[in-house]
């Protein structure tokens, strides 16, 4: 696991990384993987929108963001979904339905940010 998720990757390859490890049945990876996504798409749009990451921490980011934009929680709840996935790697508290409908929000973020 640690390889894989350690390799920097675009967050799509993060994304497409994390669905073959739940196709092939590991969850935990796949979960890593989702939130290595998430967190790879963050320092994008920090970098574009002229956030300094060393100063910032993701959550001041997303807030930045979504204030900038005049957004309400769209880019802190793209971040908290994505921190699900990272402490469902660890305490694998989701049930079946609730990961598919968390994988999904990542799957979207992701998509539209990356």
């Amino acid at each position: 696991m640690s390889n894989l998720a350690a390799k920097p990757q675009t967050p799509r390859e993060y994304l497409a990384a994390g669905e073959a490890a739940f196709e092939n049945g590991d969850k935990a990876v796949g979960c890593i993987l989702f939130w290595k996504a998430v967190e790879s798409t963050f320092a994008g749009l920090a970098e574009s929108n002229g956030l300094d990451l060393n100063r910032n921490t993701l959550s001041q980011v997303a807030r930045a963001i979504d204030e900038k934009q005049g957004l309400e929680l769209h880019y802190l709840g793209g971040l908290s979904i994505g921190q699900s996935m990272k402490h469902n790697a660890e305490f694998d508290y989701m049930g079946p339905n609730e990961l598919e409908m968390v994988m999904n929000g990542v799957r979207k973020f992701v998509l539209k940010h990356a």
